[in-house]
């Protein structure tokens, strides 16, 4: 169960985005110079997959701590595991791994300055802010908070493993660099979509609250379009080979993504009124009650595919049957009530 909860933290699908932005700088490097010293791509790849591990462990942390994970209905998009509601006692593991992959970062960034001068300092630092502010603060700034992953991922990954293995600065790595920080800012954005009224109710304002869906899906829109003209510029200019106008192939893909976007983006259905309600339900509840009977793999009664039983549930909290049959109807009073409120045809619903 732990070691389950820990995995999710970390998020392991998306780490891929890692080596990927690691490679791409080593492509223009060895473009530049011929070769590359495989020690140090492999110091590099570390630190780069480290502060991926640390930025998703963090971000985890803050969201059980702030309370996030008890107000967030989940989707597939939806951003975060949700894995700590359910086992709470892994929340100071997850911290710690954040830490010791940031801290595995930061030793490894320090080596670089020595053997390669201050020039990489800028890189490590704004690396560093990134990871250590994007849950809490960047996410209250919707411009900051749209271009903060793209910057993290594209321009310093991708930039900053360029100028280790070559020990240069190149346009063509800048280039390169543009077309992650496109698309990795739309990676997000989407993510963003399905938990606007969670996000809302702790104080978060990126840029689908500040500006609405229709303009986040217009700003993606116009995202994916430049990925593609920088591919197309770079390869007009000779800083990409030809071959390089196959990576702007799938970028027609997001023509889909786009559409389903503006089509579905703010769409005002059952999902949306109970989002809301979770985040105001979560004022009245305690953080025990929340957890219990709506999330937890062994402890989820409401919104659960395969609901656990009362006497499951009571098992692991050390609860009686009925304490747990007590919560489960408490909670179920307040979301007929709001969804009373919110659906004027509600009652149809139920019936």
């Amino acid at each position: 169960m732990h070691a389950r909860t820990l995995l999710q933290t970390i998020r392991p699908s998306f780490l891929v985005l890692s080596p990927v932005c690691v490679f791409l700088g080593t492509a223009t490097a060895i473009a530049a110079q011929g070769t590359v010293d495989t020690m140090t791509l492999v110091l590099v790849m570390i630190a780069a997959v480290s502060a991926h591990v640390s930025v998703n462990t963090l971000n985890e942390y803050a969201d059980f701590r702030s309370g996030l994970d008890l107000v967030t209905i989940r989707t597939p998009f939806s951003g975060g595991s949700g894995a700590l509601p359910a086992d709470p006692a892994m929340a100071n593991t997850v911290l710690l791994t954040g830490m010791f992959t940031l801290s595995t970062t930061t030793a490894i960034g320090l080596y670089f300055i020595s053997s390669h001068g201050t020039l990489i300092v800028p890189v490590g630092i704004i690396g560093i802010g990134i990871i250590l502010a994007y849950t809490r603060w960047i996410n209250r700034w919707p411009l900051l908070c749209l271009i903060a992953p793209g910057l993290g991922f594209g321009i310093l990954m991708v930039t900053g493993t360029h100028f280790v293995l070559a020990n240069t600065v190149s346009v063509s790595a800048w280039l390169a660099a543009l077309v992650p920080f496109f698309l990795v800012n739309n990676l997000l954005l989407l993510n963003q979509y399905p938990d606007i009224e969670a996000d809302r109710s702790i104080g978060r304002h990126h840029l689908p609250i500040a500006y609405g869906t229709t303009i986040s899906s217009i700003v993606y829109g116009l995202q994916s379009l430049f990925a593609g003209l920088v591919i197309l510029l770079a390869v007009h200019l000779g800083h990409f080979p030809p071959l390089s106008l196959l990576a702007a192939l799938p970028l027609l893909l997001s023509l889909y993504s786009l559409a389903g976007a503006l089509k579905h983006g703010d769409r005002h259905d059952i999902a949306r009124p109970a989002a809301r309600w979770m985040a105001r339900a979560a004022r009245d509840l305690t953080r025990d009650d929340m957890v219990i009977v709506v999330h937890g793999d062994h402890g989820a009664r409401i919104f659960a595919d395969t609901p656990a039983t009362l006497q499951e549930i009571g098992d692991r909290y050390d609860i009686s049957r009925e304490r747990v049959r007590q919560i489960e109807k408490n909670v179920i009073k307040k979301m007929r009530e709001f969804f009373k409120r919110e659906i004027p045809d509600f009652r149809s619903y139920a019936e």
